[in-house]
C-alpha cells in the first residue's frame, strides 16, 4: 500500500517536472529572445548617427549613446545620474527648453521639434534640433527619450546664405553696374538692381512692359560669336557665356553703351532657362575708343604722307642724282660727238679747199678732162658735207624738241618701195640686187619723214658695205601688234667687238667701204633716235665676213 503511494506520488512528481522543464525552455527562449533583442536594440542605440539622451521621470540622466560621448567629450560615468539642472552638456538656454517641452509631453501630449544646443569638448557649440519622447520602462516607469539630430552644419550654411544674401543686396543696391536675370521663355526681367534705372531711366515693370529690344539701337558683339547667332541661340535657351555691346536710348532720349557680360541660369535639371549677368556702362570708354581709333588713323594717314613725301624725296633725290649724272654723260658724250664731227667736217673741208686751190692758181695748166675730174671730185665731197650737215641738223633738232613729230596711219611697204626706187642707181652701179618683198598694207602709226631717214640710212649704209655681185633685202614681219623692218645684206659684216659701239654718240665708229667709201657714223645714231620717238626700238644682227641685218620696229597703233 505504501509503495502503491510512493508510485503515485513519483509519478505525479515526475508530471510536473515534465510541465516546469516546458515552462523553463519557454521562459528561457522568451528570455534569450529578449536579450537579443535588447543587444540589438544597445547596437542601434549605440551606433545611431543622432546623438540619443534618456531622461527618468525626475530628470536624471539615465542613458546616453556614443554620439553624445563624441560631441560633449565626456564618458558614460560621467554623465549618468547627474540632473538635467546639474549637467554641463546642455546651455542654460536649453535646459529651460527641455523641462518646457517635457512638461507639454507628460501634461498635454504636445510633442513640439525644437533646437537645443550642446556644449562641445573643444567648448564649441553643437546645434540640434529634437522633439521629446516618452518610453515605459519595466516597472511602468516613465522616460524621457531625446533624439537630437546634428544641424550645425545646416545652421551655418543657412548663416552663410543669410550673410551672402545681405552682402549681394548690399553690392547690389551700390553697384554702378546693372545686375540682372532674365528669363527667356518670355524675355523679361525678373531681377533688375537700382543701376539699372539710374543708368536707362526705366524701372523693372517699364523694361519689361515695353522689352529691352525696344531701346536697343545697335548691337556688336566682341567675341567670334555673330549678332544673329547670339540672338537666336539665346532665344532657343542653348547659348553660353558671351560678351556683347548695346547702344541704347534712354528714357531722356540720349544714347549710352552698354556691355553685357552674360552666364546662363539653369533650373534644378539643368537646362538653361534665362541668363544672369552684369550690364556696365561704357559710353565714356566708346568715346574714348572712337577719339583714340580716329588719332591712331590720323597718325597713320599723316605717317603714310610722310613716308609718301619722304619716298618722293629720295626718289626726286635719285632722279636728280641720275639726272645730273645723265647730264654729265650727256655733255662728255656731246663734247666727243662735236670733236668727231669736228673731224669729219675738217677733213672733206680741206680735201675741198685744196681742190679749189689748186684750180685757183693752175687753172690755165688744166685740161678740160682734168678739170671735169676736179670738179666731179668738188661736188661729191661738197655732196657728203651737205648730206653731214643736214644729218647734224636733224639730230640737234631732235634733241632740242624742234623736230615736227606728226604721226599717222600709212602702209610701211609704199615707203620702202620709194627708197628701192631711190637707191636703185647706186645698186645698179656695184652689181647689187637691191629688192623690197614688204607686203602692201602693212600699216604702222608712225611719222612718215621720220620712217623715211631711217630706212633711206639703212640701205645708204647697206650699199656702202656690201660687195659687187651681192643682194639687199627689205623685209617686213608682224611682232605683238608691231611691224619689225629689216634691211639685211650680204656685205663685209660687222667685228663683234664693234657691234656694242654701234648707235653710241660717244663711240667713234667709221669703217670704210667696199670701194672706200668715207662716213661719220652720225647716220645710225640718228636713227636710234628717230626709231626710239616713234615708240620703236632698233637693233642689229651681224656676222663678220657674212653679212648684217638691221633691223627696227614701229607700232601697228
Amino acid at each position: 500500500m505504501i509503495e502503491k503511494k510512493t508510485d503515485i506520488t513519483k509519478n505525479n512528481l515526475e508530471k510536473e517536472n515534465h510541465k516546469l522543464s516546458i515552462k523553463y525552455n519557454s521562459l528561457k527562449k522568451k528570455f534569450d529572445k529578449v536579450q537579443d533583442d535588447f543587444k540589438k536594440f544597445k547596437k542601434v542605440f549605440e551606433l545611431s548617427p543622432n546623438g540619443i539622451i534618456v531622461f527618468d521621470n525626475k530628470l536624471s540622466i539615465v542613458a546616453i549613446n556614443n554620439r553624445i560621448k563624441e560631441w560633449t567629450g565626456f564618458s558614460t560615468e560621467t554623465i549618468i545620474k547627474q540632473n538635467l539642472t546639474q549637467t554641463g552638456i546642455f546651455s542654460e538656454k536649453s535646459k529651460l527648453l527641455i523641462i518646457e517641452q517635457f512638461d507639454k509631453v507628460l501634461h498635454n501630449n504636445i510633442i513640439t521639434p525644437f533646437e537645443i544646443e550642446i556644449i562641445g569638448n573643444k567648448e564649441e557649440i553643437i546645434f540640434g534640433i529634437t522633439k521629446p519622447g516618452l518610453i515605459n520602462g519595466l516597472a511602468k516607469d516613465l522616460y524621457l527619450v531625446l533624439n537630437i539630430i546634428n544641424i550645425s552644419e545646416m545652421k551655418l550654411a543657412k548663416q552663410a546664405l543669410i550673410e551672402s544674401e545681405e552682402k549681394f543686396k548690399m553690392v547690389s543696391e551700390n553697384s554702378g553696374d546693372i545686375i540682372y536675370r532674365l528669363r527667356y521663355n518670355d524675355m523679361k526681367y525678373d531681377f533688375l538692381n537700382p543701376a539699372f534705372q539710374k543708368i536707362t531711366g526705366y524701372s523693372l515693370e517699364e523694361i519689361n512692359k515695353i522689352g529691352l529690344n525696344t531701346i536697343i539701337k545697335r548691337i556688336e558683339s566682341i567675341e567670334e560669336y555673330d549678332i544673329a547667332t547670339i540672338q537666336n541661340e539665346r532665344k532657343a535657351g542653348t547659348l553660353f557665356e558671351y560678351n556683347a555691346d548695346y547702344l541704347i536710348e534712354d528714357k531722356n532720349g540720349y544714347q549710352k553703351w552698354l556691355r553685357d557680360h552674360s552666364n546662363p541660369w539653369y533650373d534644378k535639371h539643368g537646362n538653361i532657362i534665362g541668363s544672369v549677368g552684369i550690364l556696365t556702362d561704357i559710353s565714356v570708354r566708346k568715346r574714348l575708343e572712337e577719339q583714340h581709333k580716329k588719332y591712331l588713323a590720323e597718325i597713320s594717314l599723316s605717317r603714310d604722307i610722310m613716308e609718301q613725301k619722304a619716298n618722293e624725296l629720295v626718289a626726286l633725290n635719285i632722279k636728280l642724282e641720275e639726272s645730273e649724272q645723265k647730264l654729265k654723260e650727256l655733255n662728255s658724250s656731246k663734247d666727243k660727238f662735236f670733236s668727231i664731227i669736228a673731224h669729219d667736217l675738217r677733213s672733206p673741208f680741206t680735201t675741198l679747199i685744196g681742190y679749189s686751190e689748186v684750180l685757183v692758181e693752175d687753172f690755165e695748166t688744166y685740161t678740160n678732162d682734168e678739170l671735169k675730174e676736179s670738179l666731179v671730185m668738188i661736188h661729191d665731197t661738197s655732196k657728203k658735207i651737205y648730206n653731214l650737215l643736214e644729218n647734224l641738223l636733224s639730230w640737234s633738232r631732235i634733241q632740242t624738241g624742234r623736230m615736227p613729230f606728226n604721226p599717222l596711219k600709212f602702209d610701211i611697204s609704199e615707203l620702202c618701195d620709194d627708197t628701192v626706187n631711190l637707191f636703185v642707181e647706186n645698186a645698179l652701179a656695184k652689181s647689187i640686187s637691191l629688192v623690197s618683198v614688204v607686203k602692201p598694207n602693212s600699216f604702222v602709226f608712225a611719222d612718215k619723214q621720220m620712217v623715211d631717214a631711217v630706212i633711206r640710212n639703212l640701205v645708204a649704209n647697206a650699199l656702202k658695205f656690201t660687195p659687187e655681185n651681192k643682194y639687199i633685202k627689205i623685209s617686213a614681219l608682224e611682232i605683238d601688234g608691231y611691224i619689225e623692218i629689216s634691211v639685211c645684206d650680204k656685205g663685209i659684216g660687222i667685228k663683234e667687238s664693234v657691234l656694242s659701239k654701234l648707235f653710241k654718240i660717244d663711240e667713234q665708229i667709221t669703217t670704210p667701204g667696199t670701194n672706200d667709201e668715207k662716213g661719220s657714223g652720225l647716220g645710225l645714231i640718228l636713227c636710234k633716235e628717230l626709231v626710239e620717238k616713234n615708240g620703236g626700238k632698233i637693233a642689229v644682227e651681224s656676222t663678220f665676213g657674212e653679212g648684217s641685218r638691221f633691223y627696227f620696229t614701229l607700232p601697228k597703233q
